[in-house]
């Protein structure tokens, strides 16, 4: 049986994911990268990354609003460095910044506790399997789905 929805769902609203923004073998120090990210009902966010060598600065501007994140970088295994934002509330290392519906600012999935949730907490194993298809067909047929 599904829970009752009574938190935000993290899908809910803009959601910046640093691995996404940070085009590969675009994330050398001294690079700067600025990104303008459209979501859901047209509202543009400014992502501008500033990146030096072990560190960095990630300034959003969205209507109204300016936020500021500190970056820092992790060495890969392979070679190239994996970034991270410090969320301003926990201090933790996170690729992804949530603004769920009715928040004023991002921040992490630890910081908003329990008041937030994935969307799939909240449907059955039925559910998640056709939200699952319903997503691998959207990846593979995208807009030329015919119904």
């Amino acid at each position: 049986m599904p829970r009752d929805c009574q938190r935000l769902t993290l899908e809910s609203g803009p959601k910046l994911d640093l691995a996404r923004r940070i085009p590969t073998g675009a994330g050398k120090p001294g690079s700067h990268i600025q990104r303008v990210l459209t979501y859901g009902l047209g509202e543009a966010i400014t992502a501008i990354l500033k990146l030096s060598d072990y560190g960095g600065l990630l300034d959003l501007l969205f209507p109204g609003r300016q936020q500021a994140f500190s970056l820092v970088s992790h060495p890969r295994h392979f070679g190239g460095l994996q970034w991270y934002a410090v969320c301003s509330r926990t201090g933790r290392r996170v690729r992804v910044l949530y603004r769920p519906l009715g928040a004023t600012y991002f921040a992490s999935r630890y910081a908003l506790g329990r008041r937030a949730a994935y969307a799939s907490q909240f449907l059955d194993p039925i559910g998640r399997a056709w939200r699952t298809k319903a997503k691998v067909k959207a990846a593979l047929l995208g807009d030329d789905d015919p119904g």
